[in-house]
């Protein structure tokens, strides 16, 4: 292993992300693993994603460009030893962060598991309807 407790930056490109930033963010404050800095690059969003990502204590930074542009400058503003790219419709299971770490000794780049933001639609409550 690297360190100890390597900080570990989570970079999450939004524009109007408001209904999902929410999830990502409580998942992230939820991992087990304790030394994480959360940065938002925001892509000129005119709805609540700043003040929700603020009341996560995220980073938050204002970015006039796309997506990848938005994703490239979180990397050069995150702090981490390690860097995890997410999704604001990206949610991480608690233990995500603490069980990949020790695998980045052998690898340079991982894939982690996450649930993305899924409305409640007809189908979906169909299905969990039959379920039970």
């Amino acid at each position: 292993m690297r360190e100890d407790k390597p900080l570990v930056s989570v970079t999450i490109p939004t524009r109007n992300s408001e209904d999902v930033i929410g999830g990502c963010l409580s998942s992230i404050k939820e991992q087990t693993y304790p030394n994480i800095e959360t940065l938002v690059i925001d892509s000129n969003s005119t709805d609540r994603t700043r003040e929700i990502a603020e009341n996560f204590s995220a980073k938050f930074f204002s970015y006039g460009g796309k997506l990848l542009g938005a994703r490239y400058e979180g990397f050069l503003r995150s702090q981490g030893d390690l860097i995890l790219l997410l999704d604001s419709d990206q949610i991480l299971e608690p233990k995500a962060i603490e069980r990949a770490l020790p695998m980045m000794d052998n690898y340079d780049m991982l894939v982690l598991e996450e649930l993305s933001y899924k409305p409640r639609g007809f189908f979906q409550r169909l299905y969990e309807a039959d379920r039970k």
